[in-house]
């Protein structure tokens, strides 16, 4: 992994949070702050919910990857 000046260059990190780090990258600190709280703040829209997970099909419904060979469910 690059570093410059001790922090880890944007080009470490997959797309969009490499233009999360850059666009940080050129704020002040107090801009970062609030900019942090935003975007903590925003995440919660992120979250599953019912209306995103409908129609979606269950990893965990396969009976093949529910139990091993030895019998239990590992």
């Amino acid at each position: 992994m690059n570093t410059r000046n001790g922090n880890v260059e944007s080009g470490d990190y997959p797309g969009n949070l490499a233009e999360i780090v850059t666009f940080f990258e050129t704020l002040s600190e107090a801009e970062k702050r609030e900019n942090l709280i935003l975007h903590a703040e925003s995440a919660r829209n992120q979250e599953p919910n019912e209306k995103r997970l409908q129609g979606l099909p269950e990893p965990r419904a396969n009976d093949s990857l529910m139990s091993c060979r030895c019998g239990r469910t590992c």
